[in-house]
């Protein structure tokens, strides 16, 4: 993840001029960092957002809903992502990455919220840190195999290995 926010800082060049395409669901991906960063900051700037999302943090937690069920719904969000990035074609991949990118958006949101879910009902558990933590790698490697499948289908051949590279770098260097 690391290396795909980086991708639009100036000096960060690199993955800009190799993958054209690519940087369409980098742009989301930062988009989305930054739209879900804005909910967290504690800023004055911020404090409407935050306002909001404790209100849905409040909302689901009435609802008593489990916080692996809230992480396991953002895992099937972004496969609805991953598919808008198979199914793209030459004539309709700007529209399916940017539907895609909204939909990771959507995605994060739940898992931004599961684990405030957890700690506000007094459902957090070690079982719960950890799956939170392998469903966000399945989600990653979801989005990235909608992307090989993309440039698989095109026959782009060199931007399938740059995915595969880092679909693999960001399992293998995962935080947790």
């Amino acid at each position: 993840r690391e290396l795909l926010l980086r991708a639009d800082v100036p000096g960060h060049q690199l993955l800009s001029s190799i993958a054209p395409r690519a940087l369409v669901i980098v742009d989301g991906v930062s988009v989305a960092a930054r739209v879900l960063g804005a909910l967290t900051r504690t800023d004055p700037q911020s404090q409407s957002s935050g306002w909001l999302l404790q209100k849905i943090v409040n909302g689901l937690a009435l609802t008593r809903i489990s916080p692996n069920v809230l992480t396991f719904l953002g895992l099937v969000i972004n496969i609805v992502a991953a598919c808008f990035f198979g199914f793209a074609r030459g004539h309709n991949a700007n529209r399916m990455f940017f539907y895609a990118g909204l939909i990771i958006i959507g995605a994060g949101i739940f898992d931004m919220v599961d684990g405030r879910v957890a700690r506000q009902t007094n459902q957090v558990s070690v079982f719960g840190a950890f799956f939170d933590s392998v469903m966000d790698r399945y989600s990653d490697v979801a989005i990235f195999f909608g992307l090989l499948v993309y440039y698989a289908r095109g026959n782009r051949l060199f931007y399938v290995g740059l995915v595969a590279f880092v679909m693999t770098a960001c399992v293998i260097f995962s935080p947790r």
